[in-house]
């Protein structure tokens, strides 16, 4: 279980020559880090005089972003899950049965990352807020939990997009392929906009 085993041995899996964990798994982790960022700047924000008017809305994404650092970590794990699913089905006998699996696990191997990248939209989201309300002296770590969630949400796109190719065109995959390009377009926007914020207060001059 990726929960259960220390940072030296992920890493050591993931560099393996095994392909699981892979890129979908590593995508949702991307977002875990991304979540642990903004949790970490509400940290630094709320209890701050200076920041007090703002200090139930960071309470509210804190709890949100640590809710979402556990969902992205399960999802990690069931990124593997569904890959071995599909590897399952392959092996079976040759027919219908065989088909009907196969089409099962690969839209499952598509839904799974899709709804990592939902999740790390919303973390750009958050990081949003924090990028423009949060503790000054964490900016960057708003803007690298920022980049980190865009990480996860670009790289579980992919995983969508890969595992939907196997399946052909029908109504699943176009429905799926539209969502996914919706979801990047408005993530990406959000992001820029995040980054130009920060570009903007560091290149200001020191008061």
């Amino acid at each position: 279980m990726l929960k259960e085993i220390s940072l030296e041995e992920l890493l050591l899996g993931i560099s393996s020559n095994s392909p699981a964990p892979g890129g979908g798994s590593v995508a949702a982790l991307s977002g875990c880090f991304g979540a642990a960022l903004i949790s970490m700047v509400c940290n630094l924000t709320i209890g701050k005089k200076k920041y007090q008017d703002v200090e139930d809305e960071f309470k509210g994404i804190l709890e949100e972003s640590m809710t979402l650092e556990e969902e992205l970590l399960t999802l990690s794990v069931k990124d593997v899950d569904a890959f071995n699913e599909v590897m399952a089905a392959y092996r079976l006998p040759d027919g219908e049965e065989k088909n009907k699996r196969l089409k099962r696990a690969y839209q499952e191997a598509a839904r799974i990352p899709l709804v990592t990248a939902k999740k790390c939209a919303r973390l750009i989201e958050l990081a949003r807020i924090t990028t423009r309300k949060g503790n000054k002296n964490a900016l960057t770590d708003s803007g690298v939990g920022a980049l980190m969630a865009y990480s996860g949400l670009k790289g579980a796109i992919y995983n969508v997009r890969v595992n939907l190719k196997e399946m052909g065109d029908d109504d699943f995959t176009f429905s799926m392929k539209e969502e996914v390009l919706e979801l990047e377009k408005n993530a990406k926007e959000s992001l820029d906009d995040i980054m130009g914020a920060i570009e903007r207060n560091l290149s200001s001059p020191q008061r």
